[in-house]
Order: structure tokens, then sequence, then C-alpha cells
């Protein structure tokens, strides 16, 4: 009787009326401060996007902060010679 009966009357309370109300209006209360939260979010990143696209010459202040794409698969493909010129990845004694 005593396993059995702790069991139950857990049981009893988590699937209580009340219980499930109060987890509910928790999980609201979490949600709703969630989106509140959400909503007063600061990227500077788009701050720093939004001060490039005010200028005229936008697509080279934008290619300034954040590097061009075409010209970083083109330094990839010219090779990977930057700083291991010349090594043959063994040392010579």
């Amino acid at each position: 009787m005593r396993n059995h009966g702790i069991g139950h009357i857990v049981g009893t309370i988590l699937d209580a009326h009340e219980n499930a109300t109060v987890v509910n209006e928790l999980k609201e209360r979490a949600r709703e401060a969630a989106v509140e939260a959400y909503n007063n979010l600061s990227i500077s990143v788009i701050g720093d996007i939004d001060k490039c696209l005010e200028a005229e010459d936008y697509v080279d202040r934008l290619r300034l902060l954040y590097g061009d794409p075409e010209q970083e698969k083109e330094e990839e493909i010219a090779g990977s010679g930057k700083g291991d010129v010349g090594t043959s990845g063994t040392k010579e004694v």
C-alpha cells in the first residue's frame, strides 16, 4: 500500500485541475515575456547595414563591411600558398 499509495497521491496532485491551471498560467507568462524580449532585441549589425544603405555607394560600403564573396572565392581558387609557400610539411634537420 505504501509503494502504490504515494504514486497515486503524486499522480492526483499532478493531475489536479488547480495544478494544471497554474502550470498553464506560468507557461503563458513565460511566453509573453519571451515575446517581449524578442521584440526589444537589438542587433548591431542591422544598424550597420542601415547606415550603409543610406549612402549612394551602399554596395561598396557593404563590401567593405562584410567582404565580397566572389573575391573570396577567387582568392581560394588562386591557391592556398599565402602562408605555406615552399613548405613540404616536413622539417629538415
